[in-house]
Order: C-alpha cells, then structure tokens, then sequence
C-alpha cells in the first residue's frame, strides 16, 4: 500500500505536514501502514483542507 496525497498548487514540504497531522490526531511519532484506514484518510483530509486551508486536498491509499 502507498499512500498519496494531492495538495494542488503551492505543495511544499508534504512530509512535514503529515508528520503534523499524526502527532496532533494520533499522539504518535509515527503511523504503519497496515494503520491506516477510511477515519485516518478523512481525517487527514480535514486536516489538510480546514486546518492549513488547502482546499484541493486528495488523499488515496493504493
């Protein structure tokens, strides 16, 4: 599985941003894959889109 994150026009260090997101949501320093589901995919998104205001936000686990 990969996870793949579309943030649109002005993406800039992504990595960071999700490493935001799982120590805000998860209280963790780190996620596995075999974690992630659908919560962890809309929230993520939510985060994206409402807390950094990036309204082109796309996540996809494939």
């Amino acid at each position: 599985m990969t996870l793949i994150y579309y943030l649109g026009v002005g993406m800039w260090r992504v990595e960071e941003k999700v490493g935001l997101f799982i120590t805000k949501f998860y209280k963790r320093k780190e996620v596995r894959l075999k974690d992630l589901d659908l919560k962890f995919i809309q929230d993520l998104e939510y985060f994206f889109k409402i807390e950094l205001k990036l309204k082109q936000a796309r996540v996809f686990l494939i």
